[in-house]
């Protein structure tokens, strides 16, 4: 499950209920689908298929001529809905960072500016290796956070759990330093 956060960044547009009640929402729908998929698919275990290594296909074998086209059409929707969930989700730092004063149409203008601009510069591979470097760097940062509202606010945690953050900031920023795209 991912993107509910979108709703966070709708602050302007809808109420606190209305994107508490979406995200409730998004959770329901999502968890229904994925439980009635897994109990559509365990009709496929009514017979005794064995352990073998070729199990698994003939398990398929009733799905086996509309599977590539359901699969190709589950891959399209996937990334077409994590595209417009990451521009939304984008888009709301923007908002933030700069205090309103850009708007959420200039957002939109500078998130796909800079999606085509390193769509036409790089490979796929870069691309990747580009994004996971970012969300590397935003963990990071946001370890840096932790660690020092921890430190300022007198916040009483246990080494522990101090010790995972500062771990994890300098894996993170590892990660944005030496990140390379695979080959």
């Amino acid at each position: 499950m991912q993107d509910f956060e979108t709703s966070r960044y709708l602050d302007s547009t809808y109420p606190k209920a209305q994107r508490i009640s979406s995200m409730r929402s998004a959770q329901i729908i999502s968890s229904s689908i994925y439980i009635l998929f897994i109990s559509l698919s365990t009709i496929l275990f009514k017979n005794d298929y064995g352990a073998d290594i070729t199990a698994i296909i003939k398990m398929i074998t009733p799905v086996a001529l509309i599977l590539p086209i359901l699969i190709s059409i589950t891959a399209i929707f996937s990334q077409f809905s994590a595209a417009v969930a990451d521009t939304e989700r984008s888009n709301g730092p923007i908002r933030e960072l700069s205090k309103d004063k850009i708007s959420t149409k200039v957002g939109y203008v500078i998130i796909l500016t800079i999606a085509i601009f390193l769509t036409w510069a790089t490979n796929v591979n870069e691309i990747i290796s580009y994004a996971s470097r970012a969300f590397a760097l935003y963990y990071a940062i946001q370890c840096a956070v932790a660690i020092c509202i921890v430190q300022e606010e007198k916040v009483s945690i246990s080494k522990i759990t101090m010790l995972k953050f500062s771990v994890a900031l300098v894996l993170s920023t590892l990660v944005f330093i030496l990140g390379l795209p695979a080959e």
